[in-house]
Formats: C-alpha cells, sequence, structure tokens
C-alpha cells in the first residue's frame, strides 16, 4: 500500500540565527572561511537529521551555504561584471513596510565561461552526509537575461537576451547532467 502522504520541500530552509551570526562575523572580518564552514556544517547536519525525522526521502543542504539564488553562477562563471547601476532595480517593502530598492550590480560584460561546477563545494558534503538521495537547487537560466543583461554591457557579447538565455542554458545543462 503506498504511502498516504509524501514530504518535500524547495531546498531553501530558513538560515538558523548561528548561520546568520556567522555569515556576518565573516563579512566583518571577525570569522575566517574555515569557520564560516564548520558553522554552516553542523547547521547543515541538524537540517539533514530534521528532514529525515520529518519523512523527507530526498535530502538538501536548506542552501545554508548560500548568500543568494544567483551567486553559485556568478562565482562559477566567468564574464559577470560589476557595474555602477543595477540591470533592474525593483522597488519592494521591507520588514519594516520601507520601500527599498532591490538589484544585482552583476551584469553579463564578457563571453561567459564556466570555470567550475556551480554547486559542488555545496554537493559533495551533503552527498557524503546526507541519509539518502539528494538534490540541489539550481538557478533557472530564463532568470539571469532579466536580471543580469545590460543594455550598453552585455550586447557587444550577447546581442539579444536570447542569445545570452541559450548561453545560460548550456551551463545550466551540464551542471544538472555533473
Amino acid at each position: 500500500m503506498p504511502e498516504p502522504f509524501r514530504a518535500d520541500h524547495v531546498g531553501s530552509l530558513l538560515r538558523p540565527p548561528e548561520v546568520q551570526e556567522a555569515r556576518a562575523a565573516f563579512r566583518d572580518g571577525s570569522l575566517n572561511r574555515d569557520q564560516l564552514h564548520q558553522v554552516q556544517d553542523k547547521a547543515i547536519l541538524a537540517a539533514l537529521e530534521r528532514q529525515r525525522s520529518a519523512g523527507v526521502d530526498i535530502f538538501t543542504d536548506g542552501e545554508f551555504r548560500r548568500t543568494g539564488f544567483q551567486n553559485d553562477m556568478v562565482e562559477a562563471v566567468e564574464g559577470f561584471v560589476a557595474t555602477e547601476r543595477p540591470a533592474v532595480v525593483r522597488i519592494w517593502q521591507g520588514p519594516g513596510g520601507e520601500p527599498q530598492e532591490q538589484g544585482t550590480r552583476q551584469v553579463v560584460g564578457a563571453k561567459l565561461r564556466r570555470v567550475r561546477r556551480l554547486t559542488e563545494h555545496q554537493t559533495n558534503f551533503l552527498k557524503e552526509h546526507a541519509p539518502g538521495p539528494v538534490k540541489m537547487t539550481v538557478p533557472s537560466p530564463s532568470q539571469f537575461p532579466a536580471i543580469s543583461y545590460q543594455t550598453g554591457v552585455t550586447e557587444e557579447f550577447y546581442p539579444t537576451r536570447s542569445d545570452l538565455l541559450w548561453e545560460l542554458a548550456s551551463i545550466i545543462k551540464s551542471e544538472i547532467n555533473a
């Protein structure tokens, strides 16, 4: 008889306070990268146990090593450049209701070239410690032409957003197949 319920989640879990505090300490220089990873490792192990005890049978690291969904792409692929003006600016309501401006300042400013796997540094630890099959979220290639294509910067290398999309889809496909 099949199980009556199936438990799953998208992959991202709320970062525990100790992970948030460790990130802040790393940013201000009072914690080194190894110390940050130790805090993240401990939190990931606890998250794996929480998933196991909840009946989740495909495991994630909760994205505890990530600061943003697009960071894996920007860090593993050459061709993103910093810009003064975000390619897209969104105004949204912050936690206190005040308007906040949000936008990425990393835009495509050269031909893209993958220099390492996007999630290898995350999946190795996850595969070693998860009590079952694992999954890792990867960014959608369609997101980047929307947030990282900047007129006057990107079209020299990718004349259209569609050209950029096809390049990104190839990079994501190779990540999934790895």
